[in-house]
């Protein structure tokens, strides 16, 4: 028996979404993307800040001596985000532009488990290597930054930054869900 005969329903689902988000040459590329962007623009940025740290304004120099770890991650968040975005309308999309819909759509007569499954999938990708980039991403811009301020994970500014970048990413992702999940998850977070 193979692995997937002994998934039941939905897990073959997943099973099929993570084995079509691997397999895709243009999802690699976009996580790659991802990475390059993010971690070479927070190395970019947090370069730039050190070597024109003596010419910065006293206001700008006392916001980052504020709240570096808000300064780092978010340096090269802005332009990875395109990236994460691209990848998230090829993993819904795909199947639509080659016509493979027309083989998946048999497969799963009712609807909702293939974008439930699509959805899952892409958001743990997502969140796993969005923890993954941001951590190194942080510990990078952090070891550049050292020369002029000192951030460490423990200081109070680095879970603050971490609780709302778990928020914005969270909310998102669970938007994605569809039909009662996503209402639920939604509610949850309405009600806090």
């Amino acid at each position: 028996m193979t692995a997937t005969m002994a998934l039941p329903g939905f897990g073959r689902l997943l099973l099929a979404e993570w084995t079509k988000i691997r397999s895709v040459r243009s999802t690699v590329w976009s996580l790659i993307l991802l990475v390059l962007l993010n971690v070479g623009f927070t190395a970019l940025l947090m370069s730039f800040t050190v070597a024109q740290w003596d010419k910065t304004a006293p206001a700008d120099r006392a916001q980052w001596t504020e709240d570096p770890a808000s300064s780092i991650l978010g340096s090269g968040m802005f332009l990875s985000q395109l990236a994460i975005c691209v990848l998230g309308a090829m993993v819904i999309t795909s199947e639509h532009s080659t016509g493979m819909i027309r083989a998946s759509l048999p497969a799963v007569p009712r609807r909702t488990p293939m974008p439930a499954a699509k959805a899952l999938v892409f958001g743990l990708v997502a969140l796993v290597l969005g923890v993954v980039v941001s951590a190194v991403s942080f510990f990078l811009g952090a070891a550049i930054l050292h020369a002029k301020v000192t951030v460490a994970v423990g200081d109070p500014g680095v879970a603050i930054t971490g609780v709302i970048g778990f928020v914005f990413v969270l909310s998102p992702l669970a938007q994605l869900l569809p039909g009662r999940p996503g209402g639920l998850v939604l509610l949850k977070r309405r009600d806090a």
